[in-house]
């Protein structure tokens, strides 16, 4: 009995796991859009990529990323995502 309870919450979880985190994204998302300067967050950037890492140079900015904190990269057809470890993101 224990198990099978066990086994319906876990595809319970699974199936509301993605809806969960959606919803986390976007209150973060919305949390950073009130506060302060969104210039980091929003426009066009152009990258640099190095060997010691990559340089994000906006309007406004420049930053250097180093690529012990990248945790992963995202590539699509109109943009390429970087994620940082944490919860940054550069588009």
């Amino acid at each position: 009995m224990g198990v099978s309870v066990a086994i319906l919450f876990f595809i319970l979880w699974i199936i509301a796991f993605q809806k969960i985190e959606e919803k986390i994204i976007r209150k973060k998302a919305a949390s950073l859009l009130k506060k302060g300067d969104k210039t980091r967050l929003l426009g066009k950037k152009i990258m640099l990529i190095g060997e010691n890492g990559n340089k994000v140079i906006g309007e406004n900015f420049t930053e250097m990323i180093p690529k012990e904190i990248i945790s992963d990269i995202g590539i699509y057809d109109d943009m390429i995502l970087i994620f940082l470890i944490g919860y940054r993101g550069y588009l």
